[in-house]
């Protein structure tokens, strides 16, 4: 998932249809085995190409061409699993029963935790690095999650996967591009440093979700 979305930011820049049929070709590898990855991929990509047609008041007919070679790629899983899907029984009926509903929005978030607090402050920034077309495609993917995880399908909870990897990527935006220099304007760099450091840690170590299940469940 990060391969396709990496060629896709990459062809993005050079518009060099290779770089977008090697995104293709990782998102036609995952939609046999993650087709809600390839789903999320799909819909963040289309509302990127949107609003960066939107915001230029043109459509770049070149990237459109481009975009068709990437969907005719990406729309063989999709046919492949929908036939499956309908066509045999017992695959049907597995997926039936297959129920993976998302718990409430405010478990989501608090799962995590201050990498939902950078989310949030990476996109009021004003600064530069937040501000750059990367940047705002991870946002859209974020976004993309948190509305396919309350869609109607019985697999909800499962668009979650793989979006570890724009929250990482926007919390270091947060924490070197936005915070980093904030805190140096108040301690030596050593120290920023060290502060820094220790919110990585925080990070890796804990998750709110847990504690808050952890402290309500106390005699």
């Amino acid at each position: 998932m990060a391969a396709g979305a990496y060629y896709f930011l990459k062809w993005n820049k050079s518009t060099k249809i290779l770089d977008l049929v090697k995104s293709a070709f990782f998102a036609f590898i995952l939609g046999f085995e993650h087709l809600y990855s390839v789903i999320t991929l799909c819909l963040s990509i289309g509302i990127f190409i949107l609003i960066q047609f939107i915001s230029k008041k043109q459509v770049n007919w070149k990237k459109v061409r481009h975009l068709l070679v990437f969907a005719a790629i990406v729309l063989v899983p999709f046919i492949y699993t929908f036939v499956v899907f309908t066509g045999f029984p017992s695959f049907e009926s597995w997926n039936m029963q297959n129920m993976l509903d998302t718990p409430k929005i405010p478990f989501v978030i608090a799962g995590y935790g201050l990498m939902f607090i950078a989310l949030i402050l990476t996109i009021l920034s004003r600064n530069k690095e937040a501000k750059k077309e990367e940047a705002w495609f991870l946002v859209y993917w974020i976004l993309t999650v948190f509305v396919l995880i309350y869609s109607p399908f019985n697999i909800q909870r499962k668009f979650l996967e793989g979006v570890h990897i724009p929250f990482g990527i926007i919390t270091g935006i947060f924490l070197f591009a936005l915070l980093q220099p904030k805190v140096r304007r108040m301690l030596d760099d050593s120290k920023a440093s060290y502060v820094i450091f220790l919110l990585i840690v925080f990070m890796l170590l804990t998750n709110i979700y847990i504690y808050t299940v952890q402290l309500t469940s106390l005699d």
